[in-house]
Parts: C-alpha cells; sequence; structure tokens
C-alpha cells in the first residue's frame, strides 16, 4: 500500500511540475513574440483657401452702381482691404455678382471677382479698373500694371474674352514699329490705355511707338475688334495714328 501510495504522490509532483513547466513555456514565447507595431503616417496637409474674399472691415465695404464706381478718384479706405461692390450689372435677365477689391497693402487677395471666381488678380489703383455693358456684355478696361487690357464678360460670368491672351496669340505686325526697325508683335504692353472706345459690336484702340521722326511725339496705329454675339474677330489695322 505505501509503495501505490508513493507513486500516486509521484504522479501528482509530476503533473505540477510540467503544469509548471508549461506556464513558463507560455509566458517566455509570450513575451519573446514580436509585437505588431502601428504605422503612424503624419500626413502634411496643405489647407487651401478657396474662399476669394478677404475680411475687410464694415466700414470700407461700399455698395455702388457701375456709374459711380467708374467715378471714383481715390480708394475709400487707406492701410489694408477696399471692397466695391457693383450692384446694378444685370446681363441678359441676369444679374451679376461683381466686387473689385483694393488694397494698398499688397495684400493678396485684391483683384476683380465676378460670381465669386477672380478674373483680375492685380490692382494698383482702383481708377485703373473701367466697365462698360454693351450688347448684353460687360467690358472691362483694366489699365493696371502699366498695360491696357480687355476682358469681356458674358451673362453667366464667364470670360468670353480677353485682348491680352489673343495679342499673345496671333502676333500681329504694326507697320508703326516696323517702319522703326521693331518687330515684335503688338501686345499689352504697347498699347495707348487713353485710345479705347467701346460700342455695340465694336471696340477701338491704338498702339504706341517712337517712330516719329523728332522722337519726343508717339505714333502707333488704329486698330478695331468687330464681334457678333459671342465671337470676337481679329483686330483689324484701320489708319495709321499721326505723329503730334
Amino acid at each position: 500500500m505505501k509503495g501505490e501510495k508513493s507513486k500516486i504522490i509521484l504522479i501528482y509532483i509530476l503533473l505540477v511540475v510540467v503544469l509548471i513547466l508549461i506556464i513558463a513555456l507560455g509566458y517566455v514565447v509570450i513575451n519573446n513574440t514580436p509585437k505588431e507595431t502601428e504605422e503612424v503616417t503624419e500626413h502634411n496637409e496643405t489647407k487651401v483657401d478657396i474662399n476669394p474674399y478677404p475680411n475687410v472691415s464694415s466700414q470700407c465695404i461700399f455698395s455702388v452702381s457701375l456709374e459711380q464706381y467708374n467715378a471714383l478718384t481715390y480708394a475709400g479706405c487707406e492701410g489694408g482691404y477696399t471692397r466695391y461692390d457693383i450692384n446694378d450689372v444685370v446681363l441678359n435677365g441676369t444679374p451679376l455678382t461683381l466686387s473689385v477689391i483694393y488694397s494698398d497693402k499688397g495684400q493678396p487677395k485684391a483683384g476683380f471677382i465676378v460670381n465669386n471666381r477672380r478674373v483680375i488678380q492685380k490692382i494698383d489703383n482702383v481708377t485703373l479698373l473701367k466697365f462698360g455693358v454693351f450688347d448684353n456684355k460687360l467690358f472691362v478696361l483694366d489699365t493696371n500694371n502699366n498695360q491696357a487690357n480687355v476682358v469681356v464678360i458674358n451673362s453667366e460670368g464667364n470670360t468670353i474674352y480677353n485682348l491680352k491672351n489673343e495679342l499673345e496669340k496671333l502676333k500681329i505686325k504694326d507697320n508703326a514699329f516696323t517702319q522703326n526697325g521693331n518687330n515684335t508683335p503688338i501686345n499689352n504692353t504697347n498699347l495707348n490705355p487713353a485710345s479705347f472706345n467701346f460700342a455695340d459690336g465694336v471696340f477701338t484702340f491704338a498702339t504706341t511707338s517712337d517712330a516719329c521722326n523728332n522722337g519726343a511725339a508717339a505714333s502707333g496705329t488704329n486698330y478695331q475688334v468687330t464681334y457678333s454675339g459671342e465671337k470676337f474677330n481679329k483686330p483689324e489695322a484701320t489708319s495709321p495714328v499721326a505723329c503730334y
């Protein structure tokens, strides 16, 4: 009997030892298994400001008619933004949302905005933008940056004509320039800002050149652009500008 009891006790001891070894082995395996690491990806997201309008103090926001804007001689505020909302332009029965935003500090959101889209990026002075409505289209004469350009907007607020782009594409040679040995095509840097005139179906302008013999006067060529609907024709020379 004593021998059998001894065997039973020994079996229990062995079972306990085996159990302890199993626990110890499991502990070792768990602690030596590589832990999965979560990959942390840093996203350097750049927030894009899609709002074309800057924050302008209420005393520097003016609601004006087209005629009132064209009569401006200076900006309404100094030291930051001035905003003019032009409130009376209706094309084909559709009102346009027009804003001229000027900054005398060169701030980035200056420009001319049509239906919440920026059409002109830089304004040196509020007096250098002039507007007119002809044949149910908005004509914008832009003489900023020592240049001259005409931009035409339709009733949907889309730009349907840009004189600068057309001149760059057409590369028109001007007789007044070639007489002086200058073969550079006309562009919006050699147009006379004071020469532009607009009417239904046509607008005219003139180039400037130093081709006059006395060297002190300016000459050039008169051009006209005719249009029908939204089709604008190539600028055509009509007559030379006399020396003066």
